[in-house]
């Protein structure tokens, strides 16, 4: 009875940094298809935010390397 639950455990735990690497559905729309989607939404969405958190990143990093290569040239001099 547990073993399509398994499965799904087992698949869960081996999902990568893939954007293609998702749940497979049966598509017989039951609850474990339903677990799946939900998962993979999930997954999709923690990905978006990294994304945008490194897009962040590296926009404030941009930014300040400017005024602080000014103030280090102004402190050497």
């Amino acid at each position: 009875v547990l073993g399509p639950l398994t499965t799904l455990t087992h698949q869960t735990s081996q999902l990568e940094g893939s954007q293609r690497d998702l749940l497979p559905t049966s598509g017989s729309n039951d609850e474990l298809d339903f677990l799946a989607i939900t998962i993979n939404r999930l997954v999709t969405h923690v990905r978006s935010r990294i994304e945008q958190n490194e897009t962040m990143l590296a926009n404030a990093a941009h930014q300040l390397r400017g005024p602080l290569a000014a103030i280090s040239a102004n402190v050497q001099v």
